[in-house]
C-alpha cells in the first residue's frame, strides 16, 4: 500500500456510491450494509489521508496545518450532516443519500482529474529515510551492565 493518494480518493468514490446505492436499496438491511461499506471506506480514506499530510506538511507548518485540519475536519461533516438532516426532513432519507452519495462519488472522479499530483502520491518518495528492502536489520545494541 503506498499509493496512498489512489487510496484517499477511491475511498472517498466508493463512500459516494455506497451512499448512493443505500438509497435505492430494496430493504433495511441491505441499506445498512451500503452505509457500512460507507463508513468503512471513510475510515480507510481518513488513515491514508492522515499518514499523506503527516509525511508533506514541513514540521514548521505543523501547528497552523492543524488548525486549518481541524476546522475543515469538524466543520465539513456538520454542515453536512446539516445538510442531510434538512433535506431528508422534507423530501425522505432517500433524497438526503442519494444527494448526498451522488456529488460525493462525482467530486472523487473530478479531484482524481484535476490532482493528478494527488493520484501519483506515492508514500515512499516522501520517506525521512529510505532504507533498501534487502538490507539487513540492524544488530540490537548490548544490554547494559547491571550497577553493584
Amino acid at each position: 500500500m503506498h499509493r496512498h493518494g489512489r487510496l484517499v480518493l477511491l475511498s472517498a468514490a466508493l463512500v459516494g456510491a455506497a451512499t448512493a446505492t443505500a438509497a435505492f436499496a430494496p430493504g433495511l438491511w441491505a441499506a445498512l450494509l451500503c452505509l457500512a461499506v460507507a463508513g468503512g471506506s471513510h475510515w480507510i480514506g481518513d488513515t491514508f489521508h492522515s499518514a499523506i499530510w503527516n509525511r508533506s506538511v514541513p514540521d514548521e507548518l505543523h501547528g497552523p496545518a492543524a488548525g486549518l485540519e481541524l476546522l475543515t475536519g469538524s466543520a465539513g461533516p456538520a454542515l453536512g450532516d446539516l445538510r442531510a438532516g434538512s433535506l431528508a426532513a422534507r423530501q425522505g432519507i432517500r433524497a438526503a443519500l442519494r444527494t448526498g452519495g451522488l456529488p460525493c462519488l462525482g467530486g472523487s472522479a473530478v479531484l482524481a482529474a484535476a490532482l493528478p499530483a494527488l493520484w501519483r502520491y506515492d508514500q515512499r518518495a516522501h520517506r525521512a529515510e529510505v532504507v533498501p528492502e534487502s538490507a539487513p536489520d540492524p544488530a540490537p545494541e548490548p544490554a547494559p551492565e547491571p550497577a553493584r
